[in-house]
């Protein structure tokens, strides 16, 4: 199938849907390199792990 057979408003949301993919991508790479950059500087540490820290134990 080459593009000259599907129509305009098809190849519009084909490049949206492309757009919107890549996006996403974009998003949960900065948010795991934001994550693994502060894990490694030890400045991030998860949600019980940090209770537990305050608790003592």
């Amino acid at each position: 199938m080459s593009l000259n057979n599907i129509g305009i408003r098809m190849r519009i949301m084909l490049g949206l849907a492309v757009i919107l993919v890549l996006a996403a991508l974009s998003a949960a790479n900065s948010l795991y390199q934001n994550i693994s950059v502060k894990y490694e500087a030890g400045k991030w540490l998860p949600h019980g792990f940090r209770r537990l820290k305050t608790l003592g134990t």
